[in-house]
C-alpha cells in the first residue's frame, strides 16, 4: 500500500502530465520502450548520481501490481504492459538517477528538470501545480 507521500507525488505528477498534455500518450511495445529508455539514459544520466553508467535493463511484467518500478540495486525498470508509456519510463528513470531517494527532494529535483525538458512544463509551473494540490 502506498504511503501518503507517494500518493501526493502521484497526484502531482498526474497534474503535471495533464499540463504537459501527455495523459493520453501512446502505449509502447517492449522494443519501443527499450529504445526510449536508452535514449533518455544517454541524454540524462549526467543529471543524477546513478550507481551504474550503462543503460538500464527494461522488463515488461503483466503481473506487476503498479504501473512501474525501478530497482537501482540491479539497474532495472519493470513496467506493466498496459502502463508502458513515456511518462512512466521517465518517472522510473528518475529513480535510477537518484538511488535510494524514493520520492524525496533529490528525485523531485530530477523530475522537475525532466518535466521541463521532456514535457515542456516549466519548473515554476510544476511547482505551482504542486502548491495548489497542497492547498486544496
Amino acid at each position: 500500500m502506498a504511503d501518503p507521500i507517494d500518493r501526493a507525488v502521484w497526484r502531482w505528477e498526474s497534474l503535471v502530465w495533464s499540463i504537459g498534455d501527455c495523459l493520453a500518450s501512446p502505449r509502447l511495445d517492449e522494443a519501443e520502450a527499450r529504445l526510449l529508455l536508452a535514449d533518455l539514459w544517454a541524454r540524462y544520466r549526467h543529471l543524477g548520481e546513478p550507481i551504474y553508467l550503462h543503460t538500464p535493463r527494461l522488463m515488461i511484467d503483466p503481473r506487476l501490481p503498479g504501473a512501474g518500478v525501478a530497482r537501482y540495486d540491479v539497474h532495472t525498470i519493470t513496467v506493466r504492459p498496459s502502463e508502458c508509456r513515456a511518462p512512466i519510463v521517465l518517472h522510473e528513470l528518475a529513480h535510477l538517477l537518484t538511488p535510494g531517494a524514493e520520492h524525496g527532494p533529490e528525485w523531485i529535483g530530477i523530475m522537475l528538470q525532466l518535466w521541463e525538458i521532456e514535457l515542456g512544463v516549466p519548473k515554476s509551473i510544476a511547482l505551482l501545480a504542486g502548491q495548489q494540490l497542497v492547498a486544496a
